[in-house]
């Protein structure tokens, strides 16, 4: 794979060496302008990605890029209450540059880099269409993740899903809802974020170690899930959504309306969610429905140079757990391990018995920010309440009595500033503060899996970027405390408490180089840490909804990680190519390790898995590669590889994606340009994933499964009418209706994946003065 990635680079670096070098003295300036009022709009971002340049426009909505070799900048400015631009400038000349206020229209969804003026030198961007967003946001947010390439799923079960970012999961992946850390119980590998997708408009993911300006959980990886911009003109916007599957006979609704009155910008929110038992190609997944019933709503006022917002959201959903995972005896479970056909078969069904998941997560926010002529202060306080309880199957009459029942409240500050010096240098710097307490409701009869814990925390970084021509540099401190309190009864009923204090520094430097305005060579190196969680030190027990005892370990130190990234971005007029590769190195590795052994208790017989550590490798690399040969034709290409391997016993290490590669052929549907009918278009994808051979074979419970091909079909059409838009798609997954598990299925021991599905999804979007 390194060579393949070597080649690639040096023939891309190659294919250009035929342009010519220019003196780099040219400069592109303009003025940017409220379409609607005439005025000048201060404080917009202006951003040139390729160039890896952004800067806010002056209080006379001025701005200018000097000293560059481009002949042509292909810039795109933004601003909150107004709709996105971009604009191709060629040097020498000032623009007049329009921005049109938020309107009804939903942008696309997006999956990118960090997009700040601040973090340019290892950002990689790749959009996603609009019918993707729509297509997947029934699926939940890995699904939609999952599009971007080094993104891969860990599932347990048909609706449990996580992302995977190069090879990092749970715990070292940070999701950011609506600008605030989701705190759930994210420790578990069956643990899916509690949010609603519908809710997003815009979706990022950043690739590799973020730890310095979001702290030790994004050792992996961040995810940025953004709602919609609270409206800024008069008028009452609205979209609803409709799908339906065949698959379950699932059936969601989703609606969502926005105003502006008298200086306030406001939103409501709902979505319900219904499904039943899935189907394999050859029988039903008992138990396997689900039901999900969401809200939020939003409300805010903005200035020029002030503004503040509230958010509240609810998320509540109840999963089935597949019940085929739950077995009575040993001598059953080993029959079910080597089984092509689960012990437990049902017929459609749209009831959820035990074992099953029930989780509420409430998040209250408030933030505000104040804007200067070259800085900004930027503030926010959370509160989060996620209560999950799992319910086994009991008996006597209890099966209505949690086996777990945790609450997690969380206390959230943070308080950051940014600003720049001339035309070189930007410098961003911010503290944080989190107080979080977790508590077992006493009445189920068990002992907790987790224990009672509480956590203190603080943090704080600086990110310093300087720019010149075809160079920018970016490096970046941070210093992390915290205090973890547990207390827990030992076996002879003693109240034990116990505490642990953790601290360290991250840092990174990253470089990008401009070699012309369609190609971008990115460099980032990055030092961060992660402390082990309360789950990973204390847990002890059988873990319900994964059907499996886990056992932690109180001698687990501190995660210590470098990685090393490197990338190369090229566009033409016809194709985009993105090519990721990354090597990391992650001391004291904290795994979820199969034990290759099975347990009967008196709750039944599973397999058992305990937390270890050891010294940890992980390297690989991502493509993408989007080619528009035809007006009417387009392929997307994307892939995958990622190696893991523990150093410490020469092994391979479990629960790594296996390589895969995508290719879709997309056809546009031409339409006469005077129909209310647009964006046609029909696509074929196939998905091909290989076995994982790299696996611990001696501690797994069976062989990793083999390697599948699936396809997916996809076909959609807008109609437009003055202000009002309805989009129609179709959707089958698993066209040929493939039997095949999956590696990173955690229930891939017992039953086989999802057959064929047929999605029918509707959005309609208003517009009234």
């Amino acid at each position: 794979m390194g060579c393949w990635l070597s080649t690639t680079l040096v023939s891309c670096w190659l294919s250009l060496q035929w342009l010519e070098q220019e003196e780099c003295e040219r400069f592109f300036a303009g003025q940017v302008i409220d379409s609607h009022r005439g005025q000048p709009i201060a404080s917009a971002l202006v951003a040139w990605e390729h160039a890896g340049i952004s800067l806010y426009t002056d209080q006379h909505g001025k701005f200018e890029i000097a000293k560059r070799c481009e002949t042509t900048a292909y810039i795109t400015i933004s601003k909150a209450g107004f709709q996105q631009a971009t604009y191709s400038l060629t040097h020498g000349k000032e623009f007049v540059l329009l921005l049109t206020p938020e309107t009804i229209e939903l942008e696309p969804i997006t999956i990118t880099g960090e997009k700040i003026a601040i973090g340019q030198a290892s950002a990689v961007t790749t959009p996603i269409p609009e019918e993707v967003l729509i297509q997947r946001q029934g699926k939940g947010l890995a699904e939609a993740l999952s599009y971007a390439s080094g993104v891969q799923i860990l599932r347990t079960g048909s609706s449990i899903a996580k992302p995977v970012i190069q090879g990092l999961h749970s715990n070292r992946i940070l999701v950011l809802n609506n600008g605030i850390r989701q705190e759930g119980q994210q420790w578990g590998l069956e643990h899916a974020p509690e949010m609603d997708a519908f809710l997003a408009s815009e979706l990022k993911v950043i690739k590799g170690a973020a730890t310095v300006q979001y702290g030790p959980e994004a050792m992996g990886g961040v995810v940025i899930v953004k709602p919609p911009a609270l409206p800024t003109k008069k008028g009452i916007s609205s979209q609803w959504h409709l799908q339906g599957a065949s698959n379950g006979k699932q059936g969601i609704f989703s609606g969502q309306v926005s105003g502006y009155h008298k200086g306030i910008g406001w939103r409501l929110q709902a979505t319900g969610k219904r499904s039943g038992n899935i189907r394999t190609p050859n029988y039903f997944l008992a138990n396997t429905g689900v039901a999900e019933l969401n809200f939020s709503l939003a409300a805010g006022y903005q200035k020029e140079k002030y503004g503040v917002e509230v958010f509240f959201s609810r998320f509540a959903t109840q999963l089935g757990i597949f019940r085929g995972a739950h077995i009575g005896n040993l001598t059953d479970l080993q029959f079910a391990l080597s089984s092509p056909r689960p012990l437990v078969e049902a017929q459609f069904s749209y009831q959820i018995d035990n074992p099953r998941q029930r989780v509420i997560h409430h998040l209250f926010k408030v933030n505000g920010y104040r804007k200067h002529e070259i800085s900004q202060w930027e503030y926010q306080y959370a509160f989060q309440h996620n209560q999950r309880q799992e319910f086994d199957i009991r008996r006597a009459g209890r099966d209505k009595i949690p086996a777990m029942n945790l609450n997690l409240f969380t206390h959230l500050l943070e308080l950051n500033y940014q600003t720049s010096k001339g035309k070189h240098w930007q410098w961003k710097g911010g503290v944080s503060g989190l107080a979080q307490s977790n508590l077992n409701v006493p009445g189920t009869g068990i002992r907790p899996l987790v224990p009672n814990y509480w956590v203190t925390a603080a943090g704080a970084f600086a990110l310093l970027k300087y720019s010149v021509p075809r160079w920018d540099l970016e490096t970046g401190l941070r210093y992390d405390w915290r205090h973890l309190e547990v207390r827990r009864f030992d076996r002879n009923g003693i109240l034990q408490r116990t505490q642990r204090w953790f601290s360290n520094f991250s840092a990174t430097v990253g470089v990008a180089y401009h070699w012309s305005e369609s190609i971008v060579l990115r460099t980032q190196m990055a030092s961060a840490w992660r402390p082990p969680s309360a789950n990973e030190l204390y847990s002890e027990g059988l873990h319900h909804s994964a059907a499996a005892l886990e056992f932690g370990s109180d001698s687990l130190k501190s995660e210590q990680s470098g990685k090393w990234t490197v990338g190369i971005h090229a566009k033409t007029s016809t194709a985009t190519l993105e090519v990721t590769g990354f090597a990391q190195y992650i001391g004291n590795y904290i795994y979820l390790a199969p034990q290759g052994e099975t347990r009967l208790t008196i709750r039944g017989a599973f397999p058992v898995f305990h937390f270890e550590q050891t010294q940890a490798a992980l390297w690989g690399s991502d493509i993408l590669l989007h080619w528009q040969p035809f007006q009417v034709w387009s392929v997307l290409l994307k892939g995958a590889i990622t190696r893991a391997k523990d150093l410490t016993n020469n092994a391979f290490l479990p629960w790594i994606p296996p390589e895969q590669l995508s290719i879709s052929l997309q056809g546009h549907i031409p339409l006469p340009a005077q129909s209310r009918w647009k964006n046609g278009y029909i696509a074929l994808t196939n998905l091909l994933v290989a076995r994982q051979w790299r696996t611990p074979p001696e501690r797994d419970f069976a062989p990793p499964p083999h390697g599948y091909w699936v396809s997916t079909l996809d076909a959609g059409v807008c109609y437009r009418k003055e202000k009002n838009t309805l989009f129609i798609g179709l959707t089958v997954y698993n066209l040929a209706n493939t039997t095949y598990r999956d590696y990173m299925n955690r229930f891939r021991y017992f039953a086989d994946e999802q057959g064929r599905n047929f999605q029918l999804y509707l959005r309609y979007i208003t517009h009234s003065p």
